[in-house]
């Protein structure tokens, strides 16, 4: 990789000093929401915050950690516009962006990206409904249930432009598929530990979190050979997007209408490792990194 960082004296490659960018942006946000989270008793916002109807602006202090939380997300994005920037100038940024309005594919994606975490979260919710027990009942309003997907789009779902338009186009210049899919999963799992930490601040006494945290990373590493493929197949950041988003609102409403527990998360996320991997070998041979990376200037 011709294109460096620097890092105190040691020059990095380019993708992970994207990651330090992430990094640096969203957990500048989210340390703060989660210390005060532990110190003032106020939770960071999430989706499943959204369905239960908590405030997320309700007084000053819960506002600040809201917003905060919300703000972090887009670390990916951020860093990811930048990075596009920084290779490409303004038509770097402007190509990164197109490819999130590119949604005329064929149809058969839309439902591959809809289904798929759908036949992930069976065999979770399978093993909810046999090993926890009975579920605890939870008033919720359609319109709810109505935002949530919406509130995900939003929110983490936009770190796509990040990952597979940016880390995973650098990351695949000189590695396969599936090498790169774990070098970005990698990545992505050092970036989520702060959010992943707050799903867990209310957490239901009894919660195992080292095992929760295991299905959390399983799930990530298979998201993320998933989107490889989905990525490298139709070159469309909106139907990562939209995959990410569907899983994030699945594993939401899994979580809270069913006796969600650990064992039901590990499934879940070694369901999904194991999806990934069987259908990346399966199309290794069709996925290459077509998509081209992120724009780059041209010398003169």
């Amino acid at each position: 990789m011709s294109i460096l960082r620097r890092l105190g004296r040691r020059r990095i490659p380019v993708e992970w000093a994207y990651l330090v960018q992430c990094c640096y942006i969203s957990w500048l946000a989210w340390l703060p929401a989660l210390a005060l989270g532990r110190t003032r008793g106020v939770l960071p916002y999430t989706g499943s915050s959204l369905l239960l109807g908590q405030p997320g602006l309700a007084g000053g202090l819960q506002t600040a950690v809201t917003v905060l939380f919300v703000l972090g997300s887009f670390g990916p994005l951020l860093a990811g516009l930048g990075v596009s920037a920084r290779l490409g100038g303004t038509a770097g940024a402007q190509a990164l962006l197109r490819r999130v309005l590119q949604w005329r594919v064929p149809g058969r994606w839309y439902l591959i990206a809809l289904a798929l975490p759908v036949a992930i979260i069976l065999p979770a919710s399978l093993a909810a409904l046999l090993t926890g027990g009975p579920a605890s009942p939870v008033a919720l309003l359609p319109v709810r249930i109505v935002l949530l997907p919406v509130f995900q789009l939003l929110t983490m779902a936009t770190g796509e432009l990040g990952w597979r338009g940016v880390a995973l186009a650098l990351v695949q210049r000189r590695n396969d598929a599936q090498q790169s899919s774990y070098m970005v999963a990698i990545m992505w799992i050092i970036w989520s530990l702060p959010w992943l930490a707050a799903l867990y601040l209310s957490a239901p006494a009894g919660t195992n979190l080292p095992l929760a945290m295991v299905g959390w990373i399983s799930f990530l590493i298979g998201a993320s050979l998933l989107l490889t493929w989905l990525y490298d197949q139709t070159a469309s950041l909106g139907l990562c997007m939209l995959y990410m988003a569907t899983s994030l609102t699945l594993w939401t409403l899994g979580s809270q209408l069913l006796p969600w527990n650990s064992l039901a998360q590990m499934v879940w996320g070694l369901a999904s490792w194991l999806v990934g991997e069987l259908v990346l070998r399966r199309y290794r041979a069709r996925t290459a990194g077509r998509h081209g990376g992120p724009v780059r200037r041209r010398r003169r």
